[in-house]
């Protein structure tokens, strides 16, 4: 849900989105619940799943990193984990669910 990144990024929403718009080269997917319409990143390509599929724990792989974020009504917490075999086990979980998203 991007309305949770879009909170406690607060005034530097923008200038964040703006930051990563400008990296060549970068590619960012995306997979959101079925009707969920906010899409706000313009560098990301989106796609979504049936809402049993999601959990309550949103998660960026990365290079070698996994970050795990967990929102509060009054805080957030990002759990990194550097290591090649748990990225890669996780970046094998998320494309699968890719191939199945709609677009």
């Amino acid at each position: 849900n991007e309305e949770d990144f879009l909170k406690w990024e607060g005034d530097e929403a923008q200038a964040h989105m703006d930051r990563m718009a400008s990296i060549s080269n970068l590619r960012m997917k995306i997979l959101i619940q079925e009707g969920d319409t906010n899409t706000v990143s313009s560098y990301a390509k989106y796609k979504s799943l049936s809402k049993d599929r999601f959990g309550d724990i949103p998660t960026y792989i990365y290079g070698d990193k996994t970050a795990m974020i967990i929102f509060e009504d009054d805080d957030v917490e990002v759990f990194v984990i550097q290591h090649p075999s748990i990225a890669r086990y996780f970046r094998s979980r998320f494309l699968m669910m890719w191939k199945e998203a709609s677009e």
